[in-house]
């Protein structure tokens, strides 16, 4: 695949600091008017000033294994990073109706003087402001929105929440007969389980796959915990339909888990099983959100 110039825009910092690492093995060019501006937003407390904050540490941590200004890759299979100063940007690329004093045009003059000193590659403008992505079209410039952070890597990293564990008929006949079950460390080692607080286990039997039980795993020294019953009617006359939704009520409904969070497609539910644990009892909302 060959290689492209991306220039990247502000918006995409602010919105994931480690952007410059998102873009294979393509040489990335960054305005130094683009430097000036995420540091404006360093002092914010939210979201866009962790961001700002973090880009700021990463190009130091850039700047210590060589020079921006002549260019550092960024590891090994990616590109090479450069920081581009007004000095090296050909104003002349710019049109009359754009002026270079405002950050967006000089960062749009940035790529037009990259794509005319290396026609054979494409120049992509990156950027989450829409406005520019227009007028960058309307000279000519490749542009595409930034939207990794809506995309999940691989779906492997995602944490579910349980964890199926191999046990005999015993262990589940057990379980059902309300006996304590307790999953020590060195049941852990032997089955090379790796349980967190809170996470869910299904048991499975070894000599009967259809034969399971579901629970909640504390830690090594407190039993397996009964998850609430799936048949159980809650608020609204809502009840769980499979596992994960039984998880999910599960924390929902237990007062000793400050905070709860769901991930799952649309339409499975995660915003009915919250409006059903609001609307059930005098739970204050700030309790747990």
């Amino acid at each position: 695949m060959a290689k492209k110039n991306i220039v990247i825009d502000t918006s995409a910092f602010l919105t994931d600091s480690a952007c410059i690492y998102k873009f294979d093995n393509n040489d990335i060019f960054i305005p130094i008017k683009v430097l000036e501006e995420i540091d404006k937003h360093k002092t914010r407390q939210d979201s866009v000033g962790f961001h700002a904050r973090n880009a700021i540490k990463n190009f130091d941590a850039l700047r210590g294994r060589g020079s921006l200004s002549k260019g550092v890759r960024l590891e090994k299979g990616k590109g090479i990073l450069r920081v581009v100063k007004a000095s090296e940007i050909n104003l002349k690329e710019l049109p009359r109706d754009l002026s270079h004093k405002i950050s967006d045009h000089l960062i749009l003059a940035t790529a037009l003087t990259v794509k005319k000193e290396q026609p054979n590659r494409k120049c992509i403008v990156i950027s989450r402001d829409i406005n520019m992505r227009v007028i960058a079209d309307a000279l000519g410039l490749l542009t595409e929105d930034y939207t990794t952070s809506q995309v999940v890597e691989a779906a492997e990293k995602i944490y579910d929440g349980f964890s199926t564990v191999l046990v005999d008929d015993e262990t589940i006949d057990q379980f059902y007969r309300g006996e304590d079950i307790v999953f020590d460390q060195d049941f852990l080692r032997e089955q090379k389980l790796n349980l967190y607080p809170h996470e869910f286990v299904m048991l499975v039997s070894s000599s009967n796959e259809k034969r399971t039980a579901l629970a909640r795993f504390e830690d090594c020294i407190h039993p397996l915990r009964h998850i609430r019953d799936n048949k159980e009617q809650l608020s609204f006359e809502v009840s769980p339909r499979n596992k994960e939704q039984s998880f999910a009520f599960d924390l929902l409904f237990d007062d000793t888990v400050p905070l709860v969070s769901l991930i799952g497609r649309a339409g499975s539910g995660k915003t009915l099983m919250a409006i059903c644990w609001y609307g059930d009892g005098p739970r204050s909302w700030n309790q747990k959100v």
